[in-house]
């Protein structure tokens, strides 16, 4: 008695899961984009944290405001055309232009990587100053006082004149501060670094994105009727360049 064949790919009789199958494209995209925005609440939540931490600490030592460096100014400017090369990208796709739409999201792409890199620059320009990502004591800082950082106490600027640190309340100049100021470590430009680190690691998820939607494109993928991936690209992409100029008006200007 023969038996019966088995079956030679049982893959071919599986289909491919999608959870979407048989929703319109509107539900599509609203989930997606609700989805989303969980991620940036998550987000959010991070940085408010950190943030806190900040304004808590500040107070209560002495604290270093680092100036803010070229390799940051230019990051500045360069997100803001990322985000202008993305948004030109999502009309290209709605009209229908594959070839438009794959040059601006890879000028996107560009932009993000000279972003990271404008980042690496700002970096390296800090530790030249003797700023470090490391908890170093505030007399290891080489810069100029006044022109590369300031230190506070109490949330007021220390005084610096023949030579010594006085608090912002020592209007006579009667107590210097200089030894005990120098011995205290710099925590306020390892939180720097943690919230540019951060950042940055964020930002490299939505470089990855892009590059997943610039195949997308290649591959005409998208259509006028078709653009989710775009748009929630763009909802992240725009968040977290936002989420940059917050933290340096909050890190370099207000704080």
């Amino acid at each position: 008695m023969s038996e019966a064949p088995l079956s030679t790919d049982t893959n071919q009789n599986k289909k491919k899961v999608d959870v979407f199958d048989g929703h319109t494209l509107e539900v599509k995209e609203r989930t997606k984009k609700m989805l989303m925005y969980l991620i940036l609440f998550a987000i959010v939540m991070m940085f408010g944290g950190f943030t806190s931490a900040f304004i808590v600490m500040a107070p209560q030592a002495f604290w270093v405001h680092p100036e803010p460096v070229s390799g940051l100014l230019i990051s500045n400017v360069i997100i803001v055309l990322s985000s202008l090369f993305l948004i030109g990208a999502g009309y290209a796709a709605k009209q229908g232009k594959k070839k438009a739409t794959t040059v601006l999201l890879t000028l996107t792409l560009l932009s993000g990587i000279g972003f990271t890199i404008s980042q690496w620059n700002g970096w390296q320009q800090l530790n030249e100053k003797g700023l470090f990502i490391s908890h170093n004591e505030i007399g290891d800082i080489s810069g100029e006082y006044g022109t590369d950082y300031m230190v506070t106490y109490n949330s007021l600027p220390l005084i610096f004149e023949n030579g010594q640190f006085y608090k912002g309340t020592d209007k006579d100049r009667l107590e210097p501060v200089t030894k005990v100021m120098q011995k205290q470590k710099d925590n306020s430009t390892s939180l720097l670094f943690l919230f540019i680190a951060v950042h940055a690691l964020h930002l490299v998820l939505g470089l990855i994105y892009l590059i997943v939607n610039i195949i997308r494109s290649s591959n005409g993928t998208f259509s006028n009727n078709n653009v989710i991936s775009l748009r929630t690209q763009g909802i992240y992409w725009h968040f977290m360049g936002i989420l940059w100029l917050y933290l340096y008006a909050f890190l370099f200007i207000f704080y």
